[in-house]
């Protein structure tokens, strides 16, 4: 049988995938999990343990249905794999919020000047106070991830002594956003004591290296080429040309996303298509190529799920699978 007859007698993809089930529940249990976590690293009021029971009776209701109810048997995959994403998004976010509580607990009555801060990505810049998220550190060790704010720029990688306070996240949005990125204090540096940049992995060198010849705070559109090409938007946020990438509903072009790896990825393939390369070669040369641009404009999120999504359809490919975009959406 020919490629174009085996085309034609291929059952049709799903609309909606049954991956969609497994992405529901996985966010349904998260969201109560790390809501729990983040009262209890606010410290506002006492965490309500109750709400979580309703994850393993849910699971088990969706698996009873699916082995028991004939009615639903067109609905069985989505229901063992909403079951599956309940019980596996509550035990991945239970073992970060116990992660995240011990680091909190790690850092009660130190002082900021005891500590060692490792900046761990680019700032966010407000009135001229710099905010970085760190790594804090006591006697080599790494205790907890925290906020910095201080009154200059620092680089990635710069290990830094500060006079300081460090305190608790108000129980706004604001601290409750940053508790649930994974920093469980905020750190408010009165002087900075010194600042080690020590020497910086090659992939950064090379960072820091073109975003000092780019000068991003000198001029809007050189902050625009930063966050374009480095994946750095802070100065450009800061500045009256980042409020207008919001208002016009732009703002998604300065963050590297899949419309970034999809342009670096077409050239990328367009090149090793010309080459003599095997196929399984090229795509692994794809592969490394993509997670090293990842990894060189900060590892975003948006950028990691578009690494990921790649993965999904490199790997679908080499299994002589056919493409479907929302299925590779909901695995990631």
């Amino acid at each position: 049988m020919s490629a174009t007859e085996r085309k034609h007698v291929m059952p049709p993809r799903p609309l909606i995938p049954w991956t969609m089930g497994l992405c529901a529940g996985m966010c349904m249990s998260c969201i109560l999990v790390l809501n729990m976590a983040a009262d209890a690293l606010l410290r506002e009021r006492a965490p309500a343990f109750g709400p979580l029971w309703a994850i393993p009776v849910a699971a088990a209701v969706f698996v009873v249905l699916a082995h028991s109810c004939a009615r639903l048997a067109p609905l069985k995959r989505w229901l063992y794999a909403a079951s599956v994403g309940l019980v596996a998004g509550a035990v991945v976010s239970a073992w970060w919020a116990v992660g995240a509580l011990s680091a909190s607990r790690a850092l009660d009555g130190r002082a900021a000047s005891g500590l060692e801060f490792v900046v761990q990505g680019d700032p966010s810049i407000n009135d001229d106070v710099y905010s970085y998220t760190c790594e804090a550190r006591a006697d080599g060790k790494n205790l907890a991830t925290v906020r910095l704010s201080c009154d200059r720029e620092l680089k990635v990688g710069a290990h830094v002594r500060v006079i300081g306070r460090v305190s608790r996240f108000e129980n706004d949005a604001y601290g409750r956003s940053r508790v649930l990125r994974g920093e469980e204090r905020k750190v408010k540096a009165v002087r900075v004591v010194s600042v080690d940049e020590g020497s910086p992995v090659p992939l950064l060198r090379l960072r820091n290296g073109l975003l000092a010849s780019i000068a991003p705070a000198t001029d809007p559109a050189r902050a625009l080429i930063a966050g374009v090409v480095c994946g750095r938007s802070a100065e450009l946020r800061a500045q009256p040309a980042g409020d207008w990438f919001s208002l016009t509903g732009t703002a998604h072009l300065i963050a590297v996303s899949g419309s970034h790896l999809a342009i670096v990825g077409f050239v990328i393939e367009g090149v090793l298509q010309k080459t003599r390369c095997s196929r399984g070669l090229q795509r692994a040369i794809l592969a490394i190529t993509l997670v090293g641009y990842a990894a060189f404009t900060g590892a975003s999120p948006s950028a990691v799920r578009a690494c990921c999504m790649v993965f999904v359809t490199l790997v679908v490919n080499g299994a002589g699978r056919r493409r479907h975009g929302l299925s590779a959406l909901f695995v990631t």
